[in-house]
């Protein structure tokens, strides 16, 4: 009976410790990345998406940018469709620009484009979203008009 209550005293004092290490406050999660994902027949991909929501945004673009990855893009979002055209002035990277209408639809896909050209590239329909993406995208996923880019944005 002693040998049981010494057991029963050493359980008590060993529960009543508790943690003496400070406990950090909680952090809220990081925010979410962006993400554009497409499905063709060559498979699924995924982009992490940088935005450029602003006129200056959208201006600066992916210009003097060497570090685009093959998993990376830059999306062009604007309030409502548009007609306007993109060129690759001191951008030193080849790109393909996707364009997109207001239900993320590919509308006009203009590959393989120059670094640092100063040649307008104008799609031939209003698009609300054009997304930059490394040269080759579009040929390695077999993206082609018609196909839906979903995206999620924070």
């Amino acid at each position: 009976m002693k040998h049981f209550f010494v057991v029963i005293s050493f359980l008590f004092i060993f529960a009543c410790q508790g943690s003496h290490e400070k406990k950090q406050p909680s952090l809220p999660p990081p925010p979410s990345q962006p993400t554009a994902s497409l499905a063709t027949k060559q498979g699924n991909f995924v982009l992490q998406l940088e935005i450029a929501n602003t006129p200056e945004k959208r201006e600066q673009g992916l210009m003097h940018r060497t570090d685009l990855g093959d998993d990376k893009a830059m999306l062009f979002i604007w309030d409502e469709n548009v007609l306007s055209s993109f060129w690759m002035k001191d951008t030193p990277t080849a790109l393909d620009i996707i364009f997109l209408n207001d239900k993320k639809v590919v509308t006009y896909i203009a590959p393989d484009n120059k670094p640092l050209s100063e040649d307008l590239i104008t799609p031939l329909k209003p698009f609300r979203y054009a997304l930059e993406v490394k040269a080759g995208f579009a040929l390695k996923t077999g993206l082609k008009v018609g196909d839906i880019i979903e995206f999620s944005l924070p």
